[in-house]
């Protein structure tokens, strides 16, 4: 079984790429062809050798990132700049901006291979597999439509969807489309149709289990936090799930949001949780 490491890349390490960077996760081990890498005409390593430190050249920034990770490749996010007015509310007010989706990046030439997404979309986050053959991530292919999760195979980039709308989707939208909305500050409410949020679940930040099941958050438990009306559902809880998508079942109780759930080297779920503290 291979090791993967998780990190997020901040500063200048990777110069042009960090700019289009949300989370990277390491390969790490003999995972040294893991695609026939295509060499992307995008201008991602000129930016680096615009933007690198002083005194380095890019081949050496890259040549230490290989040695500092152990790795010579890292997966990347590749997407415009989500701007929630929360850092937690990305499904419900960030504006919907597709393009990009998952990359490789490869330290020996500064090459990118680029996954082609099912739909022009956004994706959020990502986990990569134990053996390092597999991501798992959450993707929005429309702009009235929630997150839902999806798994990548890296040797065939071929993409499974796993989660899909609950059966009573349509009803909640159609009951709730209507009641409210918010006006471009979310100060204040507006009756008639919303075209800000779709009023459904959204099933988000994933990431793998020792048992080869999945754990990620969802709002499907339809709870909103006081702020806000019961029609938008803000909070979300965590859940697991089979690797196929099946047997969902729901593992916290909270009236506020938990999210980007991560495994611990002893099997533990660690995750972020926002306190209500304005009450």
């Amino acid at each position: 079984m291979r090791k993967v490491i998780v990190t997020t890349v901040l500063g200048t390490l990777l110069a042009g790429v960090v700019l289009t960077m949300h989370l990277a996760a390491p390969i790490w081990g003999a995972e040294k062809n893991v695609a026939k890498v295509r060499p992307d005409k995008s201008a991602t390593v000129q930016t680096v050798a615009k933007s690198k430190p002083a005194g380095r050249s890019v081949g050496e920034i890259r040549s230490q990132l290989k040695g500092a990770m152990g790795t010579d490749k890292i997966v990347f996010i590749r997407r415009r700049t989500l701007n929630p007015n929360h850092y937690y509310t990305e499904h419900i007010n960030s504006e919907f901006k597709p393009g990009g989706g998952i990359c490789i990046l490869d330290l020996n030439d500064g090459s990118v291979r680029e996954f082609s997404m099912p739909k022009p979309g956004v994706v959020n986050r990502f986990d990569i597999s134990y053996d390092a053959r597999k991501i798992v991530f959450d993707f929005k292919d429309a702009h009235m439509e929630g997150y839902r999760i999806y798994e990548l195979v890296i040797k065939t980039g071929k993409i499974k969807q796993l989660t899909f709308p609950p059966k009573d989707e349509d009803a909640l939208q159609e009951r709730y489309k209507v009641r409210t909305l918010w006006d471009s500050n979310w100060d204040t409410y507006h009756h008639g149709e919303s075209n800000d949020y779709h009023h459904g679940t959204d099933d988000m930040h994933p990431c793998y289990l020792p048992d080869g099941g999945i754990a990620f958050v969802s709002t499907r438990c339809k709870i909103a936090t006081i702020c806000d009306g019961p029609d938008i559902f803000t909070t979300t809880n965590m859940y697991r799930m089979d690797a196929d998508g099946k047997s969902m079942r729901r593992l916290s109780r909270d009236m506020v949001s938990l999210f980007t759930p991560v495994v611990l080297p002893t099997g533990e779920i660690l995750y972020s949780r926002w306190e209500y503290v304005d009450k």
